[in-house]
């Protein structure tokens, strides 16, 4: 059986290397509270960052609405004009049908050829507003296929920001098992 100052020494030896354990416990326990709170600073500008790319892509939809909405008002105001035009035209076309039959009892065959003349106009006119109602209708249909592009853009983004944070709450796990395995558990004996 050792002597009492030999335990003493044993136990000294003990507490030297115990404490130069804390020390080393102490820093790195230091070196990861800095690490944390780095990654606390950069989770903050994330944040910040992803609430100022909100608010853009908010100012941009809000835009390309309003944008929308004047053009809507734009080809309303088109339609009205195109609608007068054609009224207008159809009241010219009236009178010149009623001024062909008055004429029709003198000239016969020229009430024939004004009636094939205003047709072809009729036709002309017609194929016109065709192309026009087309033309219209492919510019909305590239509009929506934009709005729907600008759309799928905003979702691949959320999901990029998504599997960033998920990146850290793996990081933030590591470094909470890392200062379990470094700090001593309550009622575990120390050789």
């Amino acid at each position: 059986m050792p002597t009492q100052e030999e335990r003493l020494s044993a136990f000294e030896q003990t507490v030297t290397t115990l404490s130069r354990d804390i020390k080393d416990i102490n820093h790195n326990e230091t070196m990861l509270l800095g690490m944390s709170m780095k990654q606390g600073e950069d989770i903050r500008e994330i944040r910040s960052n992803l609430a100022s790319m909100s608010m853009k892509q908010g100012e941009d939809i809000r835009e390309i609405r309003s944008n929308l909405a004047s053009m809507s008002m734009k080809q309303g105001e088109d339609i009205r004009e195109i609608r007068s035009n054609l009224a207008s035209m159809s009241m010219k076309q009236g009178e010149d049908i009623r001024e062909t039959r008055s004429s029709l009892a003198s000239m016969s065959m020229k009430q024939g050829e004004d009636i094939r003349e205003i047709k072809s106009n009729l036709a002309s006119m017609s194929m016109k507003q065709g192309e026009d109602i087309r033309e219209t209708r492919s510019s909305l249909a590239s509009l929506g296929e934009r709005l729907d592009t600008f759309g799928e853009r905003l979702n691949t983004s959320d999901q990029s920001v998504n599997s960033r944070f998920e990146a850290q709450d793996k990081k933030l796990d590591q470094v909470l098992l890392l200062l379990n395995t470094f700090t001593a558990k309550p009622g575990q004996e120390t050789e």
